[in-house]
């Protein structure tokens, strides 16, 4: 191999390929999804890594392989960050179709591929002929993921804090209330007692980190925490997620899909993402699937 091929390839290692930031898909989209025609409101995408000169962003909305809605950005206009670049639609709100089934949101960058996200949608009615009413509801990796967080060390509190989403459609009783725990095998670590999603999409929440006396588990208790612990999220006795992550050299242990250089765009889970005209402090570390 010529020094010319070896440094091409060099670079091409050293320069992943532009990708969506999860959390754009999770945090950044509105759902409606009360009444016959449910739609989608998608105000801005945060592009990881983005070309270094003005690009095209475009974003798909599909049931199958049938386009429902369509929407280009002004990136003429993007913000960028360290290695994000937020970019705002022209045209926010995209019609969902009035079929059950898949969803897919697909986004591309200078017409490559950037991120991919898939949920379903299911019709109900209230059953009343004299007062009818159309919900949707929705399944998402809203019910996969979660991710804790924290701030490096620079004179702010480092508590950890979880974040997570829950549906109202997912619960049975009355009371519509979810408990949250953390265990390191039968011992409690950290509890959320109550939480109360509503409506017909994901409600997010956030848990600091509370021991029993109320003191928050902060960045400096990570080296005496070496271990695996479960988070449990349940409607009274009923599991409605089970995450596991492990704490080792000091640290919580990041997700293998949240190394760019070794996972796909359309699978990357970011350990950072960009707050306005600047990157946000805290680092993410995913729980869910491998």
């Amino acid at each position: 191999m010529t020094v010319s091929m070896l440094l091409c390839a060099a670079i091409t290692q050293s320069t992943p390929a532009p990708r969506v930031v999860f959390n754009s898909f999770l945090e950044r989209t509105s759902f409606f999804l009360q009444g016959a025609d449910p739609m989608v409101r998608i105000n801005t995408m945060q592009i990881a890594f983005p070309p270094s000169e003005q690009f095209k962003t475009k974003c798909v909305i599909k049931s199958g392989d049938q386009v429902l809605g369509e929407t280009e950005f002004r990136d003429h206009m993007a913000v960028r960050a360290g290695s994000f670049a937020e970019v705002g639609a022209t045209k926010s709100s995209q019609p969902l179709g009035t079929t059950d089934g898949k969803r897919t949101i697909e986004v591309y960058v200078n017409d490559a591929l950037a991120g991919k996200f898939e949920f379903t949608l299911t019709k109900t009615s209230n059953g009343d002929p004299l007062d009818p009413k159309v919900t949707w509801k929705m399944v998402g990796p809203w019910k996969d993921y979660a991710f804790l967080k924290h701030r490096p060390d620079d004179g702010y509190r480092q508590d950890l804090i979880l974040t997570y989403w829950v549906a109202e459609h997912e619960l049975t009783g009355k009371e519509k209330i979810i408990t949250t725990t953390i265990k390191k095998g039968a011992t409690v670590v950290a509890t959320d007692p109550k939480r109360y999603p509503n409506g017909p999409g994901y409600s997010r929440f956030e848990m600091p980190l509370m021991r029993a006396n109320r003191n928050p588990i902060t960045v400096k208790d990570l080296p005496s925490m070496a271990g695996t612990y479960t988070v449990e999220v349940k409607e009274g006795a009923r599991m409605l997620r089970n995450w596991t992550f492990t704490i080792a050299n000091g640290a919580v242990v990041a997700h293998p899909r949240s190394d760019f250089n070794k996972t796909e765009a359309i699978a990357w889970l970011p350990t950072r993402k960009q707050n306005g005209n600047q990157v946000d402090p805290f680092t993410m570390f995913w729980l869910g699937p491998k």
